[in-house]
């Protein structure tokens, strides 16, 4: 139970969950390094077999997110506004995978971006547009992280500030 007048002190938790978030996306990025060098060296094909194994680690990806914002609202009070950042964080996690962090972390971390020239046939995108570059890459990711999810991170702080404000006075009678 919240006891009503305390203030939830967030700056303290927020920097720690967005090293932990950067965290496990590095981390996601090492292993995905560690099985591509180790499928190529045994004969394989970028088939069914990679598509497969990017398939599970989505689903891990998002299990890690969800168990990271389940584990925040457990520790934290149970109001609107931790609900608000649960959610929040999941969806961080959904956009980060699409706006294609991974691969540049992948790249980042391992042997730098390829040249421009190098068609990115691994991404959905490719299959959707046929063709995938460095460039057009960089400009999705771009869009996703430094438009769609600051919005979306000011949208969620203007609804708890305005659900705390609308508690606030409403104790106060």
């Amino acid at each position: 139970m919240v006891r009503y007048g305390t203030r939830l002190n967030y700056t303290k938790r927020t920097p720690l969950i967005l090293l932990l978030i950067i965290f496990c996306v590095a981390v996601f990025a090492m292993v995905d390094w560690y099985v591509l060098v180790g499928y190529y060296n045994f004969g394989g094909s970028a088939d069914t077999a990679l598509y497969n194994y990017w398939k599970w680690g989505f689903l891990f990806f998002m299990t890690v997110f969800t168990t990271i914002a389940v584990a925040f609202w457990a520790g934290a009070p149970k109001t609107q506004v931790t609900y608000y950042i649960m959610v929040g964080i999941i969806l961080t996690g959904f956009i980060l995978i699409f706006g294609g962090f991974e691969d540049y972390m992948f790249f980042a971390l391992n042997q730098g971006l390829p040249p421009n020239e190098v068609q990115w046939a691994w991404m959905f995108q490719y299959r959707l547009f046929k063709q995938w570059n460095t460039r057009m890459h960089l400009m999705w990711m771009g869009f996703w992280l430094l438009v769609v999810l600051p919005v979306m991170w000011a949208f969620i702080f203007k609804i708890s500030q305005k659900y705390r404000i609308s508690v606030m006075v409403r104790r106060s009678r």
